[in-house]
């Protein structure tokens, strides 16, 4: 079994963009949802990513007006 649960850099390859593209969003990203620390008692581990979830969010369509 494959965990949903991937590092920063393997997002960002899979979705083809920038740190800094995922910083910007992070406030719209849910901890626990979106993301978790990989060691949930170090407020300065590293992000583990939920790759459909987050997936999901960055390919909802931008409704026109």
């Amino acid at each position: 079994m494959t965990s949903p649960w991937v590092t920063t850099k393997d997002l960002l390859k899979y979705l083809g963009c920038s740190n800094s593209t995922l910083l910007r969003n992070l406030d719209s990203l849910k901890e626990g949802t979106h993301w978790r620390r990989r060691n949930p008692k170090s407020a300065t581990a590293p992000r583990m990513w939920h790759l459909q979830k987050v997936e999901a969010y960055f390919c909802v369509p931008v409704s026109r007006r």
